[in-house]
């Protein structure tokens, strides 16, 4: 089994650049989260060249893998990690049931399929691998598991070790609660405690991404709309114009080298005016030491809010050429970094298919998905979140899937 660590999720901290009318230009702050809770921005401008996420020095980690075989009798099943800290990564190794319905994150499994294929297929099984943080081994592994009225469910937990694999536990959860027919919740315990005298597993990774770096939501497109009325007035004036001058685009980058953000994640739909402010933007930051990537509007249509695969593909097969080359455009791998928001909007496999497509033009980049599960890291190489507003408990939803690693 290898492991490559997946580009961490450096740009939680979001500031929009953008105006509320033609004339004015406005500073908006949208969130202030970081998955490195350390991470505060200074007052001071560095002409340091920023790193472009090439592959760094290598890195030792040590774990343990289990293997969770779910298997469910009932038209659902669930299982919830009711304390996630210790896991480092969690990935769908199989389900015997092609058209079942599996969902795997940090926080749980999720198994459902239609009532008609309890016939055909009375038992379903999901096999899922997980690697244990050594360091975090909790005493009780807890676990609640739910599934539906018909039928039941059970777990076999296993450890895998190159010397041998070895049962850590069996749970039967093959009955029904009387006071809770619908869902059947029930705690187990799973106890982790004999891991630690078995020798913990360690592999080396590779690092593809910069420790630390500061990104923000740039939007060169709002500020010829007027849309909405602000209070919150800008020092400078915004000029009139549809586009954004060298001066305004300059000092917008100065600003936001003076508080500490490495790189402006564009906005970017292929529009000719959003295309002439991209070019100016790239050919500033070259000149003063920051960076630039795409944040493809994938969803551009307020009224249908479906991707449409023919036109994005069209979009990059344009954007990687013209702008990728640029040395101030963000680079992973040796590739242009294309961040997409709303990629929950299409399932996985349009991805897989637009991305493969515009590779089929010789067109590559490193792509980054919007979620927090690490299962999409078969398809993305990193992950990212808009917005984190209404989120109640960040360290689960947000900061340990930005810790996982990306299984192979």
């Amino acid at each position: 089994m290898n492991l490559i660590r997946k580009i961490n999720v450096f740009f939680l901290v979001s500031i929009m650049l953008s105006a509320c009318s033609t004339e004015k230009e406005v500073i908006v702050s949208t969130a202030t989260l970081t998955a490195t809770p350390n991470l505060m921005p200074t007052a001071t401008i560095t002409s340091t060249p920023l790193p472009t996420a090439t592959l760094a020095a290598p890195q030792i980690i040590e774990f343990y893998q289990l293997k969770f075989e779910l298997s469910s009798t009932s038209d659902w099943a669930e299982i919830q990690f009711l304390n996630p800290e210790s896991i480092l990564s969690i990935k769908l190794d199989s389900v015997n049931y092609p058209e079942a319905t599996t969902n795997v994150s940090i926080t749980g499994i999720s198994l459902f399929r239609p009532l008609e294929s309890l016939a055909q297929v009375p038992t379903v099984t999901a096999t899922i691998d997980l690697l244990i943080d050594p360091e975090k081994i909790p005493q009780s592994f807890n676990i609640l598991s739910r599934h539906g009225g018909i039928g039941g469910s059970g777990m076999q937990i296993t450890l895998v070790n190159p010397l041998g694999n070895s049962l850590v536990q069996e749970l039967d959860h093959y009955w029904a609660d009387p006071n809770n027919p619908g869902y059947n919740d029930t705690v187990f315990e799973v106890s982790l405690i004999n891991l630690v005298t078995t020798e913990p597993e360690k592999k080396e990774i590779a690092r593809i991404a910069p420790e630390k770096m500061l990104w923000a939501f740039y939007y060169p497109w709002t500020a010829w709309n007027l849309q909405a009325d602000c209070t919150d007035l800008p020092i400078y004036p915004y000029q009139q114009d549809k586009g954004r001058s060298i001066k305004t685009l300059s000092r917008q980058i100065e600003q936001a080298k003076s508080a500490g953000i490495d790189g402006f994640l564009v906005s970017w739909v292929n529009d000719p005016d959003i295309n002439d402010t991209m070019n100016k933007l790239l050919d500033l930051a070259s000149q003063q030491q920051f960076k630039i990537a795409i944040y493809l509007e994938s969803v551009p249509d307020p009224n249908d809010r479906t991707v449409k695969p023919d036109l994005l593909i069209n979009w990059l097969n344009y954007a990687i050429p013209e702008f990728g080359s640029y040395p101030s455009y963000m680079q992973v791998n040796g590739k242009p970094l294309i961040v997409i928001y709303s990629s929950g909007s299409a399932p996985l496999s349009t991805w897989q298919e637009i991305i493969a497509s515009v590779e089929s033009q010789g067109h590559f980049a490193s792509y980054m998905g919007m979620s927090s599960d690490p299962s999409e890291l078969e398809t993305f190489i990193g992950l990212h979140q808009y917005s984190t507003l209404g989120t109640e408990n960040l360290e689960i939803s947000v900061f340990l899937p930005g810790q996982t690693f990306k299984i192979n």
